[in-house]
C-alpha cells in the first residue's frame, strides 16, 4: 500500500478507534501479540502467497476433475437402497449448484443416471478415481505453496492422500443426501402420528443444517491431512469453522449475482454455464486457501512462541 495512503487512512478518525481497539485485545493463543498485529500478519501472508494465482491453477484442475468425480458419484446412485433416491439427489444438486446452471447440465446427468455404465464399475473404476483425484491433489498442492509450510510430501505419498480424501468425499456427499432422505422420512411419520404439519421453511432449514455439517467435515479433513505440519491442527479448527461461514456467505450472494446481474447466457449462449461454474469453483477455492492460511499461520505462531 503506497505510504500517501496509509498516512490517509491514519487521520480518518473511526479507523484510530479501530486500530487502538484491536491493538488492545491479546488473545491468549497468541500470547503478547495484539489481535491488530495478528490480522496485519495474516493478510501479509495472503498477499504474499499469491492466493488468487495458487487459486486459478486449483479451479482449473478441480474444473477437470468433476466429470470424472459426478461419472463416478452417479454410477453408485442406483445402488444405493433408498425409494426414489436418484430423484432425491436430483434435487439436492439442482439447490446447491449455481442459479442457472442446473438446466444445463441435467442432460449429462441424467444421461450417466439412465445408463449402466457396467464398464466403468468394473475396469474403468481405477482410471476414473484417478482422474477426480487430480483436483484434490491441485489443492493439496495449493496448500503446501503457502509461506507458513516448510516440510512437503513426496509425490506417491500425497496423491494416496488425494485419492483416499476424493472417495471419502463422494461418499460423504451421498451419506449427507441419504440423511436428508431419512429424516424427512422421519418427520413425516411423526406428523402422521401426532397429527401435526411441519413448515415447509423448518424442513429447509434442517437440509441447510446436514449440508452445513458435511461442508464443515470435508473442509475440516482437508485441513487436517493438508499437508505434514498442520495434521497437529485440531480436526474442527478455526480455519475450517471460517471458511464453512464463508463459503455459505458467498454461495447466497454469488447465487443474488447470477439471478440479477450477470447476463453470462445473453453474452455467451450455453457455454454461459461452464463460465458461471469455474467462476464459482475458483471463488470456493480463494476461500479454502484462505481458511488454510489461518490454520497454518495460528500455528505458526503458536510453534514460535
Amino acid at each position: 500500500m503506497p505510504i500517501l495512503l496509509k498516512e490517509y487512512i491514519k487521520k480518518i478518525p473511526f479507523v484510530n478507534v479501530f486500530v487502538n481497539f484491536l491493538k488492545s485485545i491479546k488473545p491468549a493463543i497468541f500470547h503478547e501479540m495484539s489481535l491488530y498485529d495478528v490480522i496485519k500478519l495474516y493478510f501479509e501472508g495472503i498477499a504474499n502467497g499469491a492466493v488468487t494465482q495458487r487459486a486459478s491453477a486449483i479451479a482449473f484442475s478441480f474444473f477437470m476433475a468433476l466429470f470424472p468425480f459426478a461419472l463416478f458419484l452417479f454410477n453408485l446412485i442406483p445402488y444405493i437402497p433408498l425409494e426414489n433416491f436418484q430423484a432425491d439427489f436430483l434435487e439436492f444438486v439442482s439447490q446447491n449448484v449455481p442459479p442457472n446452471t442446473y438446466d444445463a447440465i441435467a442432460n449429462i446427468i441424467n444421461d450417466i443416471l439412465n445408463k449402466s455404465h457396467k464398464g466403468l464399475l468394473s475396469t474403468g473404476i481405477l482410471l476414473s478415481i484417478y482422474l477426480m483425484s487430480n483436483g484434490i491433489n491441485a489443492l493439496l498442492d495449493g496448500f503446501e505453496m503457502s509461506s507458513h509450510i516448510s516440510i512437503k510430501r513426496g509425490y506417491f505419498r500425497q496423491y494416496s492422500i488425494a485419492i483416499g480424501l476424493s472417495l471419502i468425499i463422494a461418499f460423504l456427499l451421498i451419506f449427507t443426501v441419504a440423511a436428508i432422505v431419512v429424516f424427512e422420512i422421519f418427520i413425516q411419520k411423526i406428523e402422521n402420528q401426532v397429527g401435526l404439519s411441519t413448515n415447509a421453511s423448518v424442513l429447509q432449514i434442517c437440509r441447510y443444517v446436514f449440508v452445513g455439517m458435511m461442508v464443515l467435515t470435508i473442509t475440516s479433513m482437508l485441513y487436517k491431512l493438508g499437508t505434514k505440519e498442520t495434521k497437529q491442527v485440531a480436526f474442527f479448527s478455526y480455519g475450517s469453522i471460517f471458511t464453512t461461514l464463508l463459503f455459505a456467505l458467498s454461495s447466497y450472494v454469488f447465487g443474488i449475482y447470477v439471478e440479477r446481474f450477470a447476463r453470462y447466457n445473453e453474452l455467451y449462449g450455453s457455454i454461459g454455464t461452464l463460465l458461471v461454474m469455474m467462476f464459482y469453483v475458483w471463488i470456493n477455492c480463494i476461500l479454502l486457501l484462505i481458511g488454510f492460511e489461518l490454520n497454518a499461520f495460528i500455528y505458526k505462531m503458536k510453534k514460535k512462541n
